[in-house]
């Protein structure tokens, strides 16, 4: 879902006049913290079906990631999207953290054909899990499907939803060479 609101955000912005070269020269802070906790949350991914799930193992993948996702965002709260993202990423990794270290899904969103493939595969992932009676602040989980341009549709949660509302404008704003001359924090002009 992130790379095709991306690729759509890019669209928009070349038709709006924007230019690639301009996101180049966005700084953004914390780069690192941000780009170690998608290897991290990839690393959960690549060991699903190799090592089975438990409470601390799936809770600390999630922890390390979205600790080091939430600083690398936090050092650039001075951009208004980043604090959307930081939002909806804090909305995940809550209901991920109560709800034992695996976010919730609804298994139709994951395999609309064949609903018991994605419990299959729930029982394994170090990263998902099938909703289900005591599943906690269930309106948070992964309860949407996305499927635009893509062969396989795929589920989303409202932070997911509120994330790419941050990504978004992000990349339009940035395209457009709305920022100013990089700061402390990569201040972006209005």
């Amino acid at each position: 879902m992130f790379l095709v609101a991306a690729v759509v955000a890019v669209g928009l912005a070349l038709a709006l006049g924007g230019k690639l070269s301009n996101l180049a020269r966005v700084e953004v802070r914390g780069l690192p913290y941000i780009v170690a906790s998608l290897g991290v949350r990839l690393a959960g991914v690549l060991l699903t079906g190799k090592v089975l799930p438990s409470v601390a193992l799936c809770t600390g993948i999630h922890v390390i990631s979205y600790g080091l996702l939430l600083y690398g965002l936090y050092l650039n709260f001075s951009i208004p999207e980043f604090r959307l993202i930081a939002l909806g990423s804090f909305l995940n990794f809550l209901v991920i953290v109560v709800n034992g270290g695996r976010m919730p899904v609804l298994p139709q969103a994951i395999d609309p054909v064949d609903p018991s493939n994605a419990v299959l595969f729930s029982n394994m992932s170090l990263t998902h899990q099938i909703i289900n009676e005591s599943t906690r602040l269930v309106f948070l989980c992964d309860i949407f499907k996305f499927s635009f341009l893509q062969r396989t549709p795929k589920a989303f949660s409202p932070g997911d939803a509120i994330m790419v509302a941050g990504l978004v404008p992000f990349i339009v704003r940035s395209m457009k060479g709305r920022f100013s001359s990089p700061g402390p924090h990569g201040t972006m002009d209005d």
